[in-house]
């Protein structure tokens, strides 16, 4: 399809060309100029949640917004690219919230929800994807009700915990997250993050964003994996040393969630993006 662009003597940003596009990437705080009035494609994610401590819900992924054809008027648009949540310590804390995304006064993606923490604050946050059920050996959650909602558009609702402490993974761009316990691994394994989105606004070539973090076990062998937005669409596995994974800088994934021994520490969130193209 052939539209006007906002012209090539636009500025912000990490400039990069391919084909008939121009692309504006923006992994910080930036201000986009366009040259003239036009159209352009606009790709917004928000940061991902940290996953929850000891026992703890993978993080929500940041809300993914795509706005195509959008028109875009001449001049200077602000930029904000939010961080990722900080996972936090003890066991009563559920993950951090990631921080939203905008361009201009469009619709702003929503940061992710955090992982529930074991024993206590079990509820994952609410977010653009939300975050996973904490795990507690004392209290079944088969009704899904300590999952983290996410906001219609732009994620989806994390995982419960099923069994014990194996506990659910956050929501991603393109799904929810995992059920602990229920053989996507194994019965002494957290639930999957959900799967991200693929996009080809940056680069021409699609790749995965928002993708949400592993939940946690109550082993100590087993961290919670990182939401990093792969080509799969999935967060990785969790690694057998029992240490959760962080989420990917600029891709919004969740952090993975905290295990029950060992080193207990949950992954953080990570940053989000935004990309702006359009033709030249």
């Amino acid at each position: 399809m052939s539209y006007g662009g906002v012209g090539a003597a636009s500025t912000g940003g990490t400039i990069t060309t391919y084909g008939n596009y121009r692309a504006h990437t923006f992994t910080a705080d930036g201000t986009f100029t366009a040259a003239h009035a036009g159209i352009a494609d606009i790709l917004v994610v928000a940061g991902g949640g940290a996953g929850g401590y000891d026992r703890g819900g993978g993080g929500g992924a940041g809300g993914m917004l795509v706005f195509t054809e959008q028109k875009v008027t001449a001049g200077a648009h602000s930029i904000v690219v939010g961080a990722g949540g900080t996972a936090a310590a003890p066991y009563t804390n559920r993950g951090d919230a990631g921080d939203n995304s905008q361009f201009g006064s469009l619709t702003a993606a929503v940061g992710g929800g955090g992982g529930g923490a074991g024993l206590t604050n079990m509820t994952g946050g609410d977010g653009g994807s939300g975050g996973g059920s904490g795990g507690n050996a004392n209290a079944s959650n088969w009704s899904g009700s300590n999952i983290g909602s996410g906001t219609p558009g732009q994620g989806h609702d994390g995982g419960w915990h099923a069994i014990n402490n194996q506990c659910g993974g956050g929501g991603g761009a393109g799904g929810e997250g995992g059920i602990g316990g229920m053989g996507e691994w194994d019965s002494d394994r957290g639930g999957f993050g959900g799967p991200g989105a693929p996009n080809d606004f940056r680069y021409g070539i699609p790749e995965f964003y928002a993708g949400g973090g592993g939940g946690g076990s109550n082993s100590a062998e087993y961290g919670g994996s990182p939401g990093a937005g792969n080509r799969s669409g999935y967060g990785s596995y969790g690694d057998t040393n029992g240490v959760a994974g962080s989420g990917e800088d600029g891709r919004g994934g969740g952090g993975g969630g905290g295990t029950g021994g060992g080193a207990m520490t949950a992954g953080s969130g990570g940053s989000g993006i935004v990309v702006v193209r359009y033709r030249i």
